[in-house]
């Protein structure tokens, strides 16, 4: 990489100041009902680095091609290709008519073109200023942060008192993955090593980046200060300063302990159960099985998955005990599941093989070795490496891939200014992806929008309890599951016709065949609904269990099934009166029975007893096998189940043996 003359200064810094505010647009631009922070700021970043190329040209700047971006370049277009002829996974597409288009993935995964983007245009212009520009954005994101740590919140950009003190980061991981690399990056391009005056300034972000309380952070931040020291790029009188301000907010986040550090929901019903097991390292345990799972995943499909199918395919092969600890013991009913595998590499391992991941290799290697480039922030880069092994902040944090772009793109400081001419391929190249990031930018801009306006009329509907219409539903696009799931909730909440909402549901399913919310969905609204299909709500249920057969709203769905059961056969018991006492006692034992299931798949031990007890009489010669259930205390839902097995003829069609998972 070079430096270049011979371009007006006004220029140049016009330049510099567009491409820091591609760092400032996803970083500011905060909604505090945004359905996906990330997804949004993604949007954001493709449309600001789109037309920074063409600001380049129009400034006529020198533009060359840089060591390790081209095997960047080939592991997206490798992942992206392979969902033109590798084969869908057949336990997963079986369910659907017809596989998926792709360019719904690449659009999710566009902004790595827009990373390679960014570094070339910042690294044509003037790479420092862009750079401290860039790190002023996140000093003042960082201060925001520090008033909402003391109660403060000018903006109501916190959506309640228990939320971390983040905004406008999307969350403390996030807010880490940006805040150590740019304080390491801060104390090379602010000089503190010239002027120690200099770090009593950056003491504020050390201070918030350690009340965050991430445990990556914990690693990055001593990591990549021993490196700066070992540069001798500051002082030690600053480096210690800078790690007792960590450590001061470390103190603080464990002595004053806010709501939003206890996760109350999901901690304490952690604690409930096996807190000296799980409580400690959870998330350690929940990498552990994703990594797990992943491997064997990559060992059966070497070739990839396809671009951005980690999301949509994981639920066929996640473990259950993952899913178990993610939603704390299955009580978290947002049905949490990663949209990364808490691995950048590992991500691009699962999505473009083993090609893939060695191209990533190769870039990293290349990049290590580019004698062009300014080492002095490989302390920063090297934080990210570790962010980036525990979770992926190049894929799901536009923030910190800009910035990333950003500390690439400097110039080694001997580098001597020289004159050079632009590379045609490099523009034709460059151009072309802009091109590309330009329409996807605002694909992604127009849903995000969207789902933000749809999810605060929902807010506003349940806050003033007025109901909804479903005029108020916008145009959707239709590639994005998200989308169709709030575009369902909305019609259900304004009771919208069946054929609307069966849609809506299978449109959910199409793009994402694992989401449970569309599963069950789609079990409630045929069993319900009058016109609804009974034998397509089954299939619906059967594909749930066989996903996540333990998880609260899967379990509620079969025990609503097995009530359904109980009142026909209430209801065939009262029609049945002149088919003889037989027929009507059997129908009767068999509605008290089912119902029985049903009470203690939900826990209610009491109402299943009466329900036994009721169907006790009823059990003829099978009498005695009842009454032996009815003896124990306290009643447990396998007794039960195995009860209605042994005792109701066909019972295997509505009590499936289940699988753990599909991928077993």
């Amino acid at each position: 990489m070079v430096t270049h003359t011979g371009s007006p200064a006004r220029g140049l810094s016009l330049l510099a100041w567009w491409t820091a505010l591609a760092l400032w647009l996803p970083l500011f631009w905060w909604h505090e009902q945004a359905a996906s922070d990330t997804r949004w700021d993604a949007a954001l970043l493709a449309l600001a680095v789109g037309p920074l190329a063409l600001a380049a040209l129009v400034f006529r700047r020198p533009l060359s091609w840089p060591r390790g971006l081209t095997p960047l370049l080939l592991a997206w277009l490798w992942s992206a290709a392979t969902w033109a002829w590798i084969r869908p996974d057949p336990e997963i597409h079986r369910w659907l008519d017809s596989f998926p288009p792709p360019w719904p993935a690449w659009i999710d995964r566009s902004e790595w073109l827009a990373l390679i983007g960014l570094w070339l245009v910042c690294a044509s212009a003037e790479p420092k200023k862009s750079l401290k520009i860039g790190l002023i954005g996140l000093g003042l994101a960082s201060a925001y942060g520090l008033l909402q740590v003391f109660g403060l919140d000018p903006l109501s950009w916190r959506p309640e008192i228990q939320a971390p003190p983040t905004a406008p980061f999307a969350n403390t991981n996030v807010a880490a993955e940006v805040l150590v690399p740019g304080l390491l990056a801060a104390t090379v391009v602010f000089g503190i090593d010239s002027k120690p005056k200099r770090t009593i300034g950056l003491l504020p972000i050390g201070f918030y980046s350690g009340h965050l309380g991430v445990q990556a952070a914990r690693i990055s931040f001593p990591v990549g200060l021993g490196l700066l020291l070992w540069q001798r790029r500051i002082p030690r009188s600053a480096a210690l300063a800078l790690i007792l301000a960590f450590a001061a907010g470390e103190a603080g986040h464990w002595a004053l302990r806010p709501a939003w550090t206890r996760a109350e929901s999901l901690d304490q019903a952690l604690s409930d159960s096996k807190p000296e097991e799980e409580e400690a390292f959870r998330s350690v345990k929940v990498r552990w099985w994703i990594h797990q799972a992943g491997f064997q995943q990559l060992v059966q499909r070497p070739l990839g998955i396809g671009l951005g199918r980690f999301e949509s395919d994981y639920p066929f092969w996640r473990p259950q005990e993952e899913l178990r600890l993610s939603s704390a013991n299955y009580r978290d009913k947002a049905v949490p599941r990663p949209r990364t595998p808490h691995d950048e590499f590992l991500l691009w391992a699962l999505e473009g093989g083993w090609i893939a991941l060695l191209l990533i290799a190769l870039a990293v290697w290349r990049i290590a070795g580019n004698p062009t480039r300014n080492r002095s922030y490989d302390p920063a880069l090297l934080a990210l490496l570790i962010h980036a092994l525990v979770r992926s902040p190049w894929s799901d944090n536009p923030v910190a891939l800009g910035l990333t772009a950003f500390l690439l793109a400097q110039p080694a400081t001997n580098a001597e200014p020289v004159q050079t001419q632009s590379r045609r391929g490099a523009w034709i190249l460059t151009l072309g992806l802009m091109l590309l990031l330009v329409p996807a930018g605002w694909l992604r801009a127009r849903v995000e929008w969207d789902k933000n306006r749809t999810l605060s009329t929902l807010v506003s509907a349940a806050e003033s309890g007025r109901p909804l219409t479903a005029f108020e539903t916008p145009a959707w696009p239709a590639w994005d599951k998200v989308t169709w799931s709030l575009y369902q909730t909305v019609l259900r909440q304004a009771g919208a016709p069946f054929e609307q909402q069966r849609e809506a549901l299978q449109q959910i399913l199409t793009w994402d065949p694992g989401n449970l919310r569309g599963l069950t969905g789609s079990f409630l609204v045929e069993m319900l609904d009058p016109n609804g299909d009974e034998a397509t709500g089954l299939e619906m249920l059967k594909r749930a269990e066989a996903l996540a057969p333990a998880y609260p709203a899967v379990r509620e769905a079969r025990s609503l099934y097995l009530e359904h059961l109980a009142k026909l056969s209430r209801e065939q018991a009262s029609q049945a009166l002149t088919a003889g006492r037989e027929a009507v006692r059997r129908r009767y034992f068999t509605a008290h029975l089912l119902q029985a299931l049903a009470h203690i798949r939900r826990g209610l031990e009491p109402e299943c007893r009466q329900a036994l007890q009721e169907a006790s009489p009823l059990a003829g010669n099978q009498r005695a096998k009842v009454e032996r259930v009815l003896r124990q205390d306290p009643i447990l839902e396998s007794w039960v189940e195995a009860l209605v097995r042994e005792l109701l003829p066909g019972s295997d069609r509505i009590l499936p043996k289940l699988a753990q998972s599909i991928g077993g």
